[in-house]
Order: structure tokens, then C-alpha cells, then sequence
């Protein structure tokens, strides 16, 4: 074995120990900690040994604006932040241990933080199913018939009638009318060129339904324009609806989650005001959204 006492070698050793690990100035100024590792080694972290983790680390994912706004509550730092996205999904995230503001803030990790992918309403993803699509007559009032509770102007009944009893003639190709109850239709030949039910009712350019954007969410008004015609060599009506500002109404009710996650910022799991040291602001959301 070789003998290390000698104080020479000794002193050796410390160098290179002292040369093997220590801090070093990058290219930006800045300290940053290195080791020189030989070939087959590894540095080992032995936090995972310790009682707890020596700081908060990785993402919870909310499933509501309550739970994101409680769970930001209970660990908001002054640097904390909220940021917003509506592309390629609407999402709102918390970081907790973000950087501090300013050109000459404290760099944060950036890695222990809070998440909600805000989710459609299904009555919302039903509507949006078969927007632009080409339905038969039967295709339209099964639809009009399935959600109708979402339709408000004209009425629930109107809607139905439009569906299931319009009698069309265009320059006497067509009329046609559908039974949902027992699966008939019944089609017509006219030389008109009108576009009524058989009670009288002319069908509307748009219809208004209520529903919900996001789950959990309170119904927004949105305007459905609705196109009907002649199916494929005259047979049959076909009709076709497009959601009007489709995007505008969407951002608008993303703005209403935001909203509410600002309310809950403002109280704690108990609906009591938070002290003012723990009224950390949304950020990101006003005046514009901020990808993350």
C-alpha cells in the first residue's frame, strides 16, 4: 500500500480534492457549484435519506378553480405568479417558487407549483361535436331533441318543431317532415319555394341556446346559426349549424374561471380574507394571457 503520511503527498491530495469540487465563474458572472466526477462515478444526492425534502418541489393538478385558488393559498411566496394560456388548450398555472421580478431578481426553480387544464362542459363538447357537419333531418332533431333544455329563444318547442316537421319546397323537389317516436318520415312534393313547419312556423336564420363553456361553470348565451336545404338529388332536407364567435365566447368564459380563481386568492379554505401578506396578485391574466 502506499504511504500517504508523507506531508508532501498530503498536501497534494488536499489540492486535488480542493481542485475536484468548489464553485467556478461562468461566461454571465454568475458562481455555479461543479464537481469532477472520473469515468464510472456518480454524484449521489442523499436527500432522499433525510427526514423531508430540503425545499417543495413538482406540480398538483387542481381539478377546479377552488382547488387551484386553496392550494396556491396555502404556499404562495412573494414571488409566487399565476399565468394563463388559451392555446393549444385553456390552462391556468400556479408557480409557487417563481423567479422574483426584476432584471436583478432571485432566480427561482420554478418546479413546485399548482395546475388546472380547464375542461370543456359536456353539454358544450355536445354542441361542438356536430358543429359544420352535414346532418340529415333525423340526425338534426335527434340532436334538437337531446338537448333541448339548452335552448332558449326561440323555445324549446319551436326548435322541435323546426326539427321534426318542416315541410320544405323548392321549386317542386321537395318536402319532407320526420317521426322521432316511431322512426316514419313523410316526404312532400310542392312547386312552392318556402321553407315552413307544418304548423306555420318558419325556421329561423339563428337560434340562442344557454350552456355552460367550462365544467363547473354558470351558462353563457350563445347564438347558433342554423342553414338547411335539399339533400342529394332532392331527397330529404339536410341542415347544417355554425357556432357564432365561437373564440369570443370561449375567452370570454375563460375570463370568468380567471376571475374566480382571483376571488379564491382573496379568501382562505374557509372563505374568510386572507391577511394581507398572503394577497399574492394574479399575473399574467390582465391585460393580456401569458403562455407558460
Amino acid at each position: 500500500m502506499t504511504d500517504v503520511s508523507d506531508a508532501n503527498t498530503i498536501a497534494a491530495l488536499e489540492r486535488l480534492v480542493t481542485a475536484a469540487h468548489g464553485t467556478r465563474e461562468n461566461v454571465a458572472g454568475q458562481d455555479i457549484p461543479f464537481a469532477v466526477v472520473p469515468d464510472a462515478y456518480q454524484v449521489a444526492g442523499l436527500e432522499a435519506f433525510l427526514d423531508r425534502p430540503t425545499r417543495k418541489r413538482r406540480t398538483v393538478h387542481a381539478e377546479n378553480a377552488r382547488a387551484f385558488a386553496i392550494y396556491f393559498n396555502r404556499h404562495a411566496r412573494p414571488e409566487s405568479a399565476i399565468y394563463a394560456t388559451m392555446a393549444p388548450h385553456y390552462e391556468v398555472r400556479g408557480v409557487i417558487n417563481d423567479h422574483a421580478p426584476g432584471s436583478d431578481g432571485e432566480a427561482g426553480w420554478r418546479d413546485h407549483g399548482v395546475q388546472f387544464a380547464v375542461p370543456y362542459s359536456v353539454r358544450w363538447k355536445r354542441w361542438l361535436a356536430r358543429a359544420g357537419d352535414v346532418l340529415t333531418q333525423r340526425q338534426f332533431a335527434e340532436l334538437i331533441e337531446d338537448l333541448k333544455d339548452d335552448v332558449t329563444d326561440p323555445s324549446p318547442a319551436t326548435m322541435m318543431s323546426v326539427a321534426t316537421n318542416l315541410r320544405m319546397q323548392v321549386n317542386g323537389r321537395t318536402g319532407s317532415s320526420v317521426n322521432l317516436s316511431n322512426a316514419s318520415g313523410d316526404l312532400q312534393i310542392s312547386a312552392e319555394n318556402t321553407s315552413t313547419t307544418s304548423d306555420g312556423l318558419v325556421v329561423p336564420a339563428e337560434f340562442t341556446i344557454a350552456v355552460p363553456i367550462f365544467q363547473g361553470e354558470p351558462p353563457y348565451r350563445v347564438t347558433i346559426r342554423l342553414r338547411h336545404g335539399p339533400g342529394e338529388e332532392g331527397k330529404g332536407i339536410q341542415y347544417r349549424y355554425e357556432i357564432a364567435n365561437r373564440e369570443e365566447v370561449e375567452e370570454a368564459a375563460f375570463h370568468e374561471v380567471l376571475a374566480a380563481i382571483q376571488n379564491g386568492r382573496e379568501t382562505d379554505d374557509a372563505g374568510d380574507p386572507l391577511p394581507e401578506r398572503r394577497q399574492v396578485p394574479v399575473t399574467g391574466i390582465e391585460p393580456i394571457l401569458i403562455g407558460f
